[in-house]
């Protein structure tokens, strides 16, 4: 995940880890539009 939160850093975006002991956890990852763009496009190539 270290490494994930690198890239991300990185990137320009951000992210965030919660969790309720016992229950659930949510890990949320923010980008830019400009590199969320870039990451759509290099799916649908």
């Amino acid at each position: 995940m270290d490494v994930v939160k690198r890239s991300i850093e990185k990137a320009g975006g951000t992210t965030a880890i919660g969790s309720i002991s016992g229950q659930e956890s949510c890990v949320t990852l923010t980008l830019s539009k400009s590199v969320s763009t870039q990451i759509v496009d290099g799916f649908v190539v």
